[in-house]
């Protein structure tokens, strides 16, 4: 079997969306924040750290964003976080650094994201890159079609067949 072709890492602070662009009067106007700017050198920093190989075919990407939780609000701890940022957000400012570091060849190699956030005692996120390429043969799947090897979709999502199956 192949060596496994995964990397996790972990950051702390409090987690900040991609910047977009907006107009105002039919120009463009910057809505990056210093909080975004110092987020975005905090993830480059912890996925420098995580010196993995680049990944060059389809990945699986899971992020867990933790948000600290008020302190006149203890009861939320653990809970689902279903304020602002949205998670897309979220997601695409991390998955633009791992690219800028060269950890992804291109973010549209993702074939498969999660995204969750909570509320938790400490904020910051924790990611992990899988080779879908190297996940299939873990789970003993094979092949059958140009589908990756990321986890089967559920049925209901795929009526027709030629998806990933069991050996």
């Amino acid at each position: 079997m192949s060596e496994p072709r995964a990397v996790a890492f972990t950051v702390n602070g409090t987690p900040r969306p991609q910047p977009r662009p907006r107009f105002v009067k039919g120009r463009v106007v910057s809505t990056a924040s210093r909080g975004a700017k110092l987020w975005r050198q905090a993830v480059e920093l912890a996925a420098r750290h995580a010196r993995a190989k680049p990944f060059t075919g389809a990945v699986e990407i899971r992020m867990a964003f933790r948000f600290a939780v008020p302190k006149t609000r203890p009861e939320y701890l653990g809970q689902p976080h279903t304020a602002k940022p949205d998670g897309d957000n979220l997601a695409k400012a991390v998955m633009d650094v791992l690219e800028a570091v060269g950890l992804l060849e291109n973010d549209c190699r993702v074939s498969r994201l999660t995204v969750e956030k909570r509320w938790a005692e400490t904020a910051g996120v924790g990611v992990e890159v899988i080779d879908c390429a190297w996940n299939a043969v873990e789970r003993g799947q094979e092949r059958v079609d140009s589908v990756d090897g990321c986890r089967s979709p559920p049925e209901w999502l795929c009526a027709s067949e030629g998806r990933l199956r069991a050996k």
